[in-house]
């Protein structure tokens, strides 16, 4: 059996697929199935973690981990803290 993960990826292709034939209310319809595996993936993780893991995958203090503006915000924190290393090494 497939796990979420694999079937998001299928669903995924199959969506591009039919847009690219001109197929877009069917590919807007499997769309509608990605969020929801993609909602019931992430219903997973939150399960598979500890509170402590989902506070720190939290950033933006929305309630929903691991979301693409949580690790935007990781990321952004991550350039501040290397400017300021390369600021303290020129000191």
């Amino acid at each position: 059996m497939r796990n979420k993960k694999d079937i998001v990826s299928i669903l995924i292709s199959m969506s591009n697929n039919l847009d690219r034939k001109g197929y877009h209310k069917e590919a807007d319809r499997i769309d509608f199935l990605i969020k929801k595996v993609a909602e019931d993936l992430a219903e997973d993780l939150e399960k598979e973690y500890s509170d402590e893991q989902i506070k720190h995958f939290d950033l933006d203090k929305d309630g929903k981990p691991f979301e693409k503006e949580d690790f935007d915000i990781l990321n952004k924190n991550k350039g501040k803290k290397a400017k300021a290393a390369r600021k303290n090494r020129l000191l």
